[in-house]
């Protein structure tokens, strides 16, 4: 078997994708070798293994990457476009405003809601990947705007809250629906459930929150996560805070 990073060809025989000239990307071969470690480490921990093979393998250096978050100029348009359409003004308001992961806006149902206290319990991915409920909150735009969206699409408190044609939205129906919106408003950037969860914790951190306060926000047991994933930025936005944060005296 050919080592992944002399690969010179992907999706070779893939039943759905055409083959591809090229090896895989540096952020393929790390996403494997964290894999790997993984692995190693939990086979270490149960006793299958006295020492960890993967002590050595040095994951490759991943090179800086832009802001993945929705840019604040976006959700405004984003808004925008959709204060006529109920559900996916609700969706976009809950999404930009609790900054919870895909899971928990699929899995929240109309009793998880506490629109009078301006809450919410979303069911998220957790340790060992069982869902993991954990209390969001919400500004009155988002409780008003979920409020019209019940009138006109009412639920049972046993039912999810979101519903599309077809069903209660899954993931995929509410990336396509982002998808759409952001093609028919001529949206430039990014439009993806998870881009919103970014530009919660972005636009809370520019906001003066500290880190720790926005960690528990977003639902990060680690500090460094944050920090780490989430709390990056461009050129002119360092600019824009040097000049707010440096202790050198204005002439």
């Amino acid at each position: 078997m050919a080592r992944a990073d002399k690969k010179t060809e992907r999706w070779l025989e893939h039943p759905r994708r055409s083959t591809v000239k090229g090896g895989l990307s540096t952020f393929s071969l790390h996403g494997y070798g964290r894999a790997w470690k993984v692995f190693f480490h939990w086979c270490v921990r149960q006793g299958y293994l006295r020492r960890d093979p993967s002590d050595s393998l040095k994951l490759p250096f991943l090179p800086e990457q832009p802001p993945k978050a929705v840019l604040p100029t976006d959700l405004e348009r984003f808004l925008a476009a959709t204060r006529d359409d109920p559900l996916d003004h609700a969706l976009i308001c809950f999404l930009a405003d609790t900054g919870c992961r895909i899971g928990g806006l699929v899995n929240l149902r109309l009793a998880d809601l506490n629109l009078e206290a301006g809450s919410a319990l979303v069911h998220e991915k957790g340790r060992g990947g069982q869902p993991q409920a954990r209390k969001v909150y919400m500004k009155p735009r988002t409780v008003q705007a979920l409020r019209a969206y019940l009138e006109v699409h009412p639920v049972e408190a046993t039912l999810p809250v979101f519903w599309g044609q077809r069903g209660p939205l899954t993931g995929s129906g509410i990336f396509q629906r982002l998808k759409r919106v952001a093609a028919e408003a001529r949206i430039p950037g990014r439009s993806n459930p998870h881009a919103f969860r970014h530009g919660f914790v972005r636009g809370a951190l520019q906001n003066g929150a500290d880190l720790s306060t926005v960690a528990q926000l977003a639902g990060h047991r680690n500090v460094a996560v944050t920090a780490q994933y989430y709390a990056r930025w461009n050129d002119a936005e360092l600019n824009e805070a040097h000049n707010q944060v440096s202790w050198l005296p204005s002439e």
